[in-house]
């Protein structure tokens, strides 16, 4: 025969949290393996792909947009430059 009056048990879920911060020394690990030409591209695309860690993947990919970003802004500054001239060339000879 079962008391009514005891409590039902009660069900504690327990929620782990990953923490996926990245500490001063991985922060600098990362910079000094960007400014290695090749290796930091490839670098920087593992990263971006990576799911393991949220905050580098992101990093990774901001990282990509500005690098687009400069791309794009080469471009166009350079073909001002290249027109400019192009023109001087021709007002010279």
């Amino acid at each position: 025969m079962s008391d009514n009056n005891t409590p039902a048990p009660i069900i504690q879920q327990v929620v782990t949290v990953q923490d996926n911060t990245i500490s001063i020394g991985q922060w600098i690990f990362m910079f000094i393996v960007q400014g290695i030409p090749v290796i930091g591209l490839i670098m920087l695309i593992i990263w971006a792909l990576d799911s393991s860690n949220r905050t580098r993947a992101n990093y990774a990919r901001a990282i990509f947009v500005l690098m687009l970003i400069g791309i794009i802004l080469a471009v166009i500054f350079g073909t001002a430059v290249f027109a400019g001239l192009t023109n001087l060339v021709r007002q010279v000879s």
